[in-house]
């Protein structure tokens, strides 16, 4: 794990990149966010590592600006062939998430077992 990386701390898993943000409402520091996405994108285009699981189990709050960073990192993880998942949602983030576009392609999973598994394609697409 990469201690600097407080709001999108993250470990690569037998090459899965799991993200457990840490997004709570009152908002995040909009310059450090983007840095540590950009960090993420940067990670995936310069490893093996393709499939990316994020674990929203920490976190309260989906903003635009989170949203954005979650859809930069699945843009990434998309271009280079992979899979990504979200898991451990709340009612309220999964309803907030239905309504982006971009993010209703993927799997929203109740454990993070059901993500890994539909990331490296031991479980079938997940049901729209």
């Amino acid at each position: 794990m990469t201690s600097w990386l407080d709001i999108l701390p993250g470990e690569d898993i037998n090459g899965v990149l799991l993200i457990t943000p840490h997004v709570q409402r009152g908002g995040v520091d909009l310059e450090e966010l983007h840095h540590q996405t950009n960090h993420w994108r940067t990670y995936l285009a310069r490893t093996d590592t393709r499939q990316v699981v994020f674990d929203l189990k920490h976190s309260d709050y989906l903003g635009s600006e989170f949203i954005g960073a979650l859809i930069a990192i699945l843009n990434e993880c998309e271009r280079l062939g992979g899979r990504a998942a979200i898991c451990r949602l709340s009612d309220h983030m999964t309803g907030v998430l239905n309504t982006v576009r971009p993010v209703t392609s993927l799997g929203l999973f109740d454990s993070l077992e059901a993500g890994f598994d539909y990331v490296l394609g031991k479980s079938p697409e997940p049901a729209e």
